[in-house]
């Protein structure tokens, strides 16, 4: 089980306190890290998903109905829709730094049942460590096609070239990276790596 001042972090958060901490590390255990125990499986989030996307829905459908009077049963389908679905959960799971938490649970496990003898929640740090690092072997390869981790342009397409420099650009002088890994990574990474983490500006050729 998680440490409790990391669980009182959380719960101050939502501005809720668990009676039972086991709800709360079930609803923090990935199913793949709960199927990977041969041995005292833990359970995992998914049947409080389904319980919980319920009780959304219910809380979401009161909210509307109550304070839109006018709206038209197919417009409250919509909202409620466009409200209790994954990229919207994804975005409050964000703003609370859920990501953070699921890790801790996750790593602590593995840690203490011996499947695992350090910790990454990025699979970046992972392949990075295994490359510098003579001996280790990991799962995965690469992150993917160098296709599609990349934006490309076509040799002699300057046209598109000088626009995405422009971007580029703009970008870089905004702050724009910076801005966004403060409010989306700044609480897993922290600040002291922030400029050797985050690239602005540059040009790219093509």
């Amino acid at each position: 089980m998680l440490p409790n001042e990391d669980f009182s972090s959380l719960e101050e958060k939502i501005g809720y306190e668990f009676q039972d901490k086991k709800l709360l590390l079930q609803a923090l255990t990935h199913s793949s890290f709960s199927n990977e125990q041969k041995i005292n499986k833990h359970p995992n989030y998914e049947r409080l998903e389904f319980l919980g996307d319920a009780v959304l829905e219910l809380i979401s459908s009161q909210f509307f109905f109550e304070h839109y009077p006018e709206w038209k049963e197919g417009q409250l389908t919509r909202v409620r829709s466009s409200m209790v679905c994954e990229p919207a959960l994804a975005y409050c799971a964000r703003d609370i730094s859920l990501q953070k938490y699921d890790s801790y649970a996750t790593a602590k496990n593995a840690l203490e049942n011996g499947n695992g003898a350090a910790w990454a929640n990025d699979n970046t740090e992972v392949i990075a460590f295994a490359k510098q690092n003579s001996g280790y072997t990991v799962g995965i390869p690469s992150l993917g096609s160098q296709d599609t981790i990349a934006p490309a342009v076509s040799k002699g397409n300057t046209t598109l070239l000088d626009w995405i420099n422009d971007e580029i650009k703009s970008l870089g002088e905004e702050s724009f990276f910076h801005k966004d890994y403060e409010e989306t990574l700044v609480d897993t990474y922290g600040l002291d790596y922030e400029d050797e983490l985050v690239v602005e500006g540059g040009e790219t050729n093509a």
